[in-house]
């Protein structure tokens, strides 16, 4: 069953309702414009709750923006939506094309600060997320009644003589619920063992994360990032 604006119905029930399915939530797909955006794929999912969110295959199927009832959930930088193919990869270069948002993937190889690796210079955070996505697919579909909203693409991260990963990635919601789901698989599909790091970069921010905010997680142990946030946890304590 579907539960919208403080009731509950059943597929008939809905579509009794409306003229399409459209009208109380679901998935569309279209295309920016202005500046250096310009070009990148964008889908937004409502769910009929108030919850909406903007999915970018454009950029690596990463969740650009969210919302609820109007109210955003995630920290958007000053740089928009930036096309991949303004990605500058050496050193500190990802910060100019780092919207933020509510997710940005890090990956698929390398992530973290610059740094050199066997001799390779390695920039902020790795590629991933700068890949557009293939055989990107998007839909709506009633499983008996219950109305699934999702997306689906390819990010392939390669190199001639080098490494050859793709992430397979599936972002669904279901109308009436506030929440999304993400599912990843990540494959190997060069013949030689390949480096793979992956981090979910979450983005909050104002005024979800204000002050008298409070983070509740099924947590048992959290870790300063760096050597000197534990420095400072010492000193604290």
């Amino acid at each position: 069953m579907t539960k919208l604006y403080g009731k509950t119905f059943s597929r008939e029930e809905l579509l009794k309702k409306v003229g399409d399915i459209s009208q109380v939530g679901g998935v569309k797909s279209y295309e920016l414009r202005e500046g250096n955006e310009k070009g990148v794929e964008a889908l937004d999912f409502r769910t009929g709750t108030g919850f909406n969110f903007t999915v970018l295959p454009g950029r690596g199927m990463d969740i650009a923006y969210a919302e609820y009832k109007g109210i955003p959930l995630c920290w958007r930088s000053s740089t928009g939506n930036v096309s991949p193919s303004y990605f500058e990869p050496e050193g500190l270069g990802w910060l100019r094309s780092f919207y933020g948002g509510l997710l940005t993937t890090c990956g698929l190889t390398y992530l973290g600060a610059p740094s050199e690796d066997e001799g390779r210079e390695l920039g902020l955070h790795g590629r991933v997320s700068h890949i557009p996505a293939r055989n990107v697919r998007f839909e709506g579909e009633w499983k008996k009644d219950e109305y699934i909203i999702r997306a689906g693409g390819i990010v392939r991260e390669t190199s001639v003589f080098g490494e050859n990963i793709s992430l397979a990635r599936q972002v669904s919601a279901k109308l009436g619920e506030p929440r999304l789901h993400i599912h990843d698989r990540v494959e190997n599909l060069g013949y030689e063992a390949a480096e793979h790091m992956i981090l979910y970069h979450i983005n909050l921010g104002f005024p979800i994360l204000e002050e008298g905010s409070e983070m509740i997680s099924p947590t048992f142990e959290v870790n300063p990032r760096d050597e000197e946030a534990e420095k400072g946890k010492e000193n604290y304590n």
